[in-house]
């Protein structure tokens, strides 16, 4: 056998592959062709019946049908096995999603005690809709037809492909070696008309000239309003911050669009209390924000409530210096207050340090000197 024969048969293909080699007849050696047919993968599963019904559905209203051994199969030890002793009808598929393509479906038939209406096809249908169809007529025991149908798949599509019957009593033969496989690939023809966002069986995609753009995940304005995109699909169910491929900024989303109407605060994955504005997340804030939904003010930091904090924060808005506790403003305290930072006490009027003030300050019954908003001591 040439060198590499079987490396070529592999990398051959489906079809007819002819490997060169010799042989030795009466002491001399005699060049031959040997020519090895390769079929293509067969998308059944259990074709053969060898895992009995695995696969298959027969249909409730047949009748006579069963998977058999010993029952004149065509290879392996099994097949689909017919017979009843009063008129009968059966309908025996395998469903199977396919892609575009032009696909060959088939299946060995034998048998015999046919009346002359009985009816056997192989056939393949989407839904309601008959694909193809095409008769067979078995001729006698063992005496094997292969019927054979082509059809077309224009979309990815479910499928159910099989063989039925109507046959009269005593009618017998089975059924074995089914074999579908796509025999050309199609590419589907763009809808050029398709652009932007369109929905298709509940879901949003994100077409070009009639693509979806699988490889796009960002914003995509649409009727004034961003939608989040992820692999080509609008992420209708996701809430979360988003960080915009193309400016770098993070947006509130909120069923799959940009959140525009909400100012607030907003919780990230890291458990962080997020600042945002019109939907936009404020991570080149500090200084002070306050809550819709509370009315507190809060001390934020690129963005972030500062929980972790308590202390006196100068406010970029006003040049207040103002008194916070665990990141929350006390706009409702007034009396003196300590500085962790420095352990200078300040007179606080009103949740800000009071530089205004000098003289004589009582607070609960105590007298306190202040200058310019800095406690000097207890007055006696």
């Amino acid at each position: 056998m040439e060198d590499g024969a079987l490396d070529k048969i592999k990398n051959y293909g489906a079809g007819t592959c002819t490997v060169n080699g010799t042989i030795t007849v009466n002491d001399e050696e005699v060049g031959v062709n040997c020519n090895v047919s390769i079929l293509k993968e067969n998308i059944l599963a259990n074709p053969g019946f060898e895992s009995g019904n695995e696969g298959w559905t027969i249909a409730d209203t047949s009748k006579g049908f069963a998977i058999k051994t010993k029952e004149d199969f065509r290879n392996g030890a099994y097949c689909g096995h017919y017979y009843n002793s009063s008129d009968f009808t059966y309908d025996v598929y395998q469903t199977i999603t396919l892609e575009p393509g032009e696909y060959v479906f088939s299946v060995y038939l034998q048998g015999g005690a046919n009346g002359d209406n009985d009816v056997y096809e192989v056939y393949a249908k989407a839904g309601d809709t008959e694909l193809a169809s095409a008769p067979a007529v078995p001729q006698g025991w063992k005496i094997w037809q292969n019927p054979q149908i082509r059809f077309t798949v224009n979309e990815t599509t479910e499928v159910m492909v099989g063989m039925r019957a109507t046959a009269t009593g005593g009618a017998w033969g089975t059924w074995d070696d089914a074999y579908l496989y796509k025999d050309v690939d199609l590419t589907p023809t763009p809808d050029v008309t398709k652009n932007g966002l369109v929905t298709v069986d509940g879901v949003t995609y994100y077409y070009i000239k009639g693509v979806v753009q699988e490889n796009y995940t960002g914003f995509v304005k649409s009727n004034s309003i961003q939608y989040y995109v992820k692999a080509g699909i609008v992420q209708a169910a996701y809430k979360g911050l988003v960080t915009s491929s193309k400016t770098g900024n993070i947006w509130l989303v909120k069923n799959g669009m940009v959140y525009s109407s909400y100012t607030g605060f907003y919780k990230n994955a890291k458990g962080q209390q997020c600042y945002i504005y019109k939907g936009k997340f404020q991570n080149a804030k500090s200084g002070f924000a306050k809550s819709p939904k509370t009315g507190k003010l809060y001390y934020i930091r690129k963005g972030i409530v500062q929980y972790g904090y308590t202390g006196f924060i100068k406010n970029p808005a006003s040049g207040n210096q103002c008194y916070v506790v665990k990141g929350v403003f006390q706009g409702s305290k007034t009396g003196v207050v300590k500085s962790p930072k420095t352990g200078v006490k300040y007179y606080v009027k009103s949740g800000r340090v009071s530089y205004k003030t000098t003289g004589i300050v009582k607070i609960s019954g105590v007298k306190y000197k202040v200058v310019k908003g800095v406690v000097k001591g207890i007055v006696k």
